[in-house]
């Protein structure tokens, strides 16, 4: 009698089996031991030829191969990419080295102790990183924003441009009219604001960057012409923070004044009273102390 051989898994390290059964009697066992097959052994009995000849079955396990689902280029830096800890046909195990999510690398997958498998290995390729920068500027008394590339790092004309805020998109091109926006929302926005702007290239990644804004100030209109046409109708101040305004005529009289004015003055006195088409000089404090003066033209004609 013997103790049974336990199935092992192909390739681990099988001892010889013993020459001496557990009853005492001495013999051979053939063929040699072999730990890649599931193999029949007999031991043959030399010491008594009142002994049977015993038959042994150890089963070897094949070693499965792990496989892999086919892994896409990953943006740089993508935060949310991690390498499978099982495969798809279920082999549990670890990968080294430690992952890196910013230049392609080689793995190599290495099955837990108690799961008899190969080793694996798979490249993730990486996508080089991009960046971007923005610039502020007045175009037509209207404040811009608009994006470029980091040292050529992306092609523009390929790109997405995403313009959110509060989580809400405003805008898909690569400028942004910030002074328009202002002034057609529905929404009364308080100064300063931050605008959410997401870049996505060519290879689909995504880099986002807030961009502040604290001001929208381009200059001051010169003329009004309240004519009813819709255009040019009042002293739109919206978005500079005025303190107080004040409106003088040419002989250096107040004829209107108002405090955290916006967009009231449409050409009228204080007293309601149009006034005559003409030259005016105004004063604006801000809230911020400073203050700006100049002039501003009415034009009532139709």
């Amino acid at each position: 009698t013997f103790n049974q051989v336990a199935p092992i898994c192909e390739g681990t390290t099988l001892t010889n089996l013993p020459t001496i059964s557990n009853n005492g009697i001495t013999g051979v066992w053939s063929p040699a031991i072999d730990n890649t097959v599931t193999t029949n052994y007999a031991f043959t009995p030399t010491s008594d030829d009142c002994a049977l000849t015993v038959p042994m079955t150890i089963v070897v396990n094949p070693k499965t191969q792990p496989v892999f689902s086919t892994i896409e280029t990953i943006c740089y830096g993508d935060a949310t990419f991690s390498l499978p800890t099982v495969s798809t046909n279920g082999v549990v195990g670890t990968w080294s080295p430690v992952f890196s999510n910013t230049q392609t690398t080689a793995y190599i997958f290495t099955p837990n102790p108690q799961e008899c498998a190969f080793t694996a290995s798979t490249e993730v390729s990486v996508f080089d990183d991009f960046d971007f920068q923005f610039t502020k500027y007045c175009q037509n008394g209207n404040l811009m924003l608009q994006v470029f590339p980091s040292q050529g790092s992306f092609d523009i004309n390929s790109a997405q441009f995403n313009w959110q805020i509060d989580n809400v998109n405003v805008g898909n091109n690569v400028i942004f009219d910030v002074t328009t926006y202002l002034k057609n929302t529905v929404v009364t926005e308080v100064l300063p604001i931050s605008f959410i702007i997401t870049v996505t290239n060519a290879d689909g990644c995504q880099k986002t960057k807030s961009i502040p804004v604290e001001s929208i100030y381009c200059g001051i209109q010169k003329g009004i012409s309240p004519n009813n046409d819709g255009l040019n109708e009042f002293f739109d101040l919206r978005f500079l923070n005025v303190k107080h305004l004040s409106i003088f005529n040419r002989y250096g009289t107040k004829v209107y004044s108002k405090d955290g004015y916006k967009e009231e003055w449409h050409g009228q006195a204080d007293n309601g009273n149009i006034l005559p088409d003409a030259t005016y000089y105004y004063v604006i404090d801000f809230e911020n102390e400073g203050s700006k003066t100049g002039w501003i033209y009415i034009n009532n004609e139709n």
